[in-house]
């Protein structure tokens, strides 16, 4: 027999989350925010301008040794050198400054990093981390953003709480979750 005096799990009414926060929970973060046009022209700026240094160093660097070259009347030696300098360079920039880069602005950063406990309740949501936490009512949540990895809880267009999907025991336990964030948060008008 059910013993009726427990809630369900459905009927939650107040969720403790512990987790640990990564870089690469900022990473996909950012992927789900909505970028206007001139953030995303700038956010490539620098991607494009690593690929054509690398076009014109591999053009400048092959110009000896194409004159060597097969000649044909289909194929441009000087722009297959250039795609291949720009994509080598594209892929040093994403690898080996990018990567590091993202590390090392997390590195040291105890606030948002590590060991962060969720609580979802009747109120808001509240996120600890290093002893510092923040409060964000049900009313002032914008957006409640799930993806297969996390559920985001956005209290600004590009800041929120990020509740990682492992954090649950299993999937209906972070279903339950969403649910139940969802339920709480305004609905848009």
């Amino acid at each position: 027999m059910d013993d009726l005096s427990t809630p369900s799990p459905w009927q939650a009414t107040r969720f403790e989350v512990r987790t640990q926060i990564e870089p690469l929970d900022y990473a996909h973060l950012m992927g789900q925010l909505h970028w206007s046009t001139i953030e995303r022209v700038v956010s490539w700026l620098v991607a494009v301008g690593m690929a054509g240094i690398g076009a014109v160093t591999a053009l400048i660097a092959a110009e000896p040794f194409v004159e060597r070259l097969p000649v044909y009347s289909y194929w441009d030696w000087g722009l297959v050198i250039a795609l291949a300098g720009a994509t080598a360079a594209f892929f040093v920039y994403k690898i080996f400054i990018m990567g590091p880069y993202v590390n090392s602005m997390f590195h040291g950063q105890p606030v948002g990093m590590g060991e962060t406990t969720i609580v979802a309740d009747a109120k808001g949501v509240i996120a600890t981390s290093a002893g510092v936490g923040i409060h964000i009512p049900w009313d002032r949540v914008q957006d409640v953003v799930v993806t297969d990895q996390h559920l985001f809880v956005m209290f600004a267009r590009l800041v929120g709480v990020i509740v990682p999907r492992r954090a649950f025991a299993d999937d209906g336990e972070a279903q339950r979750f969403a649910e139940f964030v969802r339920s709480k948060t305004p609905k848009p008008a």
